[in-house]
């Protein structure tokens, strides 16, 4: 049995017949630890140009390249469906990111609230994640990171299309469930750290325009758990 092409994430302008050079990294992945040779075909996409199967270059021990061969994928347009997250410690917040993305989200919003423990994300290790789980998952494009802000600031930047569905713990009635079969087209998912949300931020929050205060059922979550089970409820459901 053929073994199965790895997949690249290249945000180039690909087509048949280019010659591209790998970065180190690509490269130590395709001949170390998949042990890759020179003709062997990998495949290489983007939000832009979708998916194409190209061959591998050898150059040295430590250098190679790749030709394009032919288009396998058109590049196709995601629906839109948000997570909003408080940081969490390193890997916990690397899994969520990783199952998230999995489960189709398209954007993705580091927020600060009162009680959230960690006060900062490390980018490149959070679009790293993502990017690995959309080359392993099949994903033809990687979600968007939003720079890190305090809750104001996000509910501020909030556009009039989007939909936001704020995930309270302490919500009675008003199941989540109840909103995913028919979801709006610009859903939007927030999931508070593990101290729960303050009055003052519940009250803020159920007082804006375009916000439904939703229950995930009985129960407390881990923030992880939560997010990912919001997610999972919108996860290829038809939109409005």
């Amino acid at each position: 049995m053929s073994r199965k092409e790895p997949r690249l994430y290249f945000p180039h302008d690909l087509k048949q017949g280019v010659s591209l050079a790998l970065s180190h990294d690509q490269t130590h992945y395709l001949m170390n630890v998949m042990r890759l040779g020179s003709g062997d075909h990998v495949r290489l996409f983007c939000d832009e140009h979708g998916e194409w199967r190209a061959k591998l270059d050898v150059q040295g021990k430590k250098k190679a390249g790749v030709v394009v061969l032919d288009h396998l994928r058109a590049p196709q347009t995601r629906p839109f469906l948000g997570l909003a997250f408080t940081p969490l410690r390193p890997h916990r917040l690397s899994f969520l990111v990783e199952k998230a993305v999995e489960l189709g989200v398209s954007d993705l919003f580091p927020v600060l609230t009162k009680y959230t423990a960690v006060r900062h994300v490390n980018e490149d290790k959070l679009r790293a994640a993502a990017i690995e789980a959309a080359e392993q998952c099949e994903r033809l494009d990687v979600p968007t990171l939003h720079p890190l802000q305090d809750l104001g600031q996000f509910c501020g930047n909030l556009t009039p299309s989007q939909h936001l569905y704020f995930c309270h713990e302490r919500q009675e009635g008003g199941l989540l469930w109840d909103h995913a079969g028919s979801p709006p087209k610009f859903p939007l998912i927030l999931v508070g750290p593990e101290g729960g949300f303050d009055a003052q931020e519940v009250t803020f929050l159920k007082g804006l325009p375009g916000v439904t205060s939703v229950s995930l059922g009985q129960g407390i979550l881990r923030a992880e758990t939560a997010a990912l089970a919001a997610l999972s409820l919108f996860h290829g459901a038809p939109r409005a």
